[in-house]
């Protein structure tokens, strides 16, 4: 998605925001493309998503907006409005660099990651009706989208747990998403919900068991329950399938140094389900 900086500008400009200089790009990412905008109200930033759903960009304003009232250290949130059909959010810019690019070692940022992690499911947070709800919806669209993954889908819900409890969950958690300007600020809320905060963990567990594995153990839960990580196996690996659009080749070879080791989220989607993965990048692209 090429985004020109006039549109992000003429967007910027339908909801009262004069640009004074022209917006430049500054990030991009498989969910978004951010662009650092100078504006006579500020220097802020223009998240724009890849897709066209207006409500994934008025949940995230709105989880962002509530945590900034609770003092959570997210950059504070301008507004909304629309790039070329696209939904964007406008916040605060933050001038800082993410852990991974910052002074701080493997180790230093998954466990800053952590700290974060754990202010965040300490705040206190609404209950909810099913705290799962959303994770079983994402499983439904697997099933109509990828019926290849239904036997892994069946075998994650013939046997949820029942002891589920809610806080505000960040579910992409890692050290790219923490900016540090002297002190930290936790980006992309894309993902965030209200759910058990054993699946923020898992999924930061599993991401740091396939890019930096002796820091996996800073990401544990007291009490462990092995449906979170199967849980969240099948969520990276269905996901990654999406977004190849069924076939590794329709976006090219090259594409596969970026997903990471996706043979460990095979391995524990296998070991929770009992169900075989024979061959992980044979199941994303059909072969």
């Amino acid at each position: 998605m090429t985004i020109e900086p006039s549109e992000v500008a003429a967007a910027l400009a339908r909801v009262g925001l004069l640009v004074t200089q022209d917006p430049r790009h500054v990030a991009r990412g498989w969910e978004s493309n951010i662009y650092r905008c100078e504006t006579a109200d500020g220097v802020l930033a223009v998240r724009v998503h890849a897709g066209t759903e207006r409500a994934t960009a008025e949940r995230e304003a709105a989880m962002m907006s509530t945590l900034a009232e609770l003092d959570y250290p997210v950059p504070g949130v301008h507004g909304l409005t629309t790039v070329r059909g696209h939904p964007a959010l406008i916040m605060a810019f933050v001038d800082g660099t993410n852990l991974w690019a910052g002074l701080h070692g493997v180790m230093e940022s998954a466990q800053m990651c952590r700290e974060l992690m754990n202010r965040l499911h300490r705040l206190a947070a609404p209950s909810a009706d099913d705290s799962l709800a959303w994770l079983r919806a994402a499983t439904d669209r697997v099933v109509h989208a990828m019926p290849r993954f239904v036997p892994f889908v069946d075998a994650l819900w013939d046997d949820p747990p029942a002891d589920l409890r809610v806080s505000y969950c960040h579910l992409d958690f890692h050290p790219g998403n923490v900016l540090w300007d002297g002190q930290p600020w936790v980006v992309d809320w894309t993902s965030g919900r209200i759910t058990d905060p054993r699946l923020d963990l898992a999924w930061s567990r599993l991401l740091a068991a396939m890019h930096y594995p002796h820091a996996a153990t800073v990401f544990s839960a007291a009490d462990e329950d092995p449906w979170f990580d199967t849980a969240m196996a099948l969520r990276r690996i269905t996901t990654v399938a999406n977004m190849l659009g069924g076939s590794a080749h329709a976006v090219g070879d090259s594409l596969a140094d970026e997903l990471g080791d996706i043979a460990v989220a095979g391995e524990w989607l296998e070991a929770g389900t009992g169900v075989e993965v024979r061959d992980v990048w044979a199941l994303l692209t059909g072969e």
